[in-house]
């Protein structure tokens, strides 16, 4: 049970690392923004796996 308490944890700090190196990005990084939503877009219309 500690386990998941630390993982979360850990996910959640590198999640606003995360968000936080993005926002000191210059604006030219919305440009792989695009591309990470069109290979969202491929991944949902791929057969399989199913999406949980």
């Amino acid at each position: 049970r500690t386990e998941r308490g630390d993982i979360s944890e850990l996910m959640t700090t590198s999640f606003s690392e995360t968000r936080t190196t993005e926002e000191l990005l210059p604006a030219e990084s919305e440009e792989e923004r695009d591309d990470e939503e069109e290979e969202d877009r491929a991944f949902q219309n791929r057969p399989y796996p199913p999406r949980i």
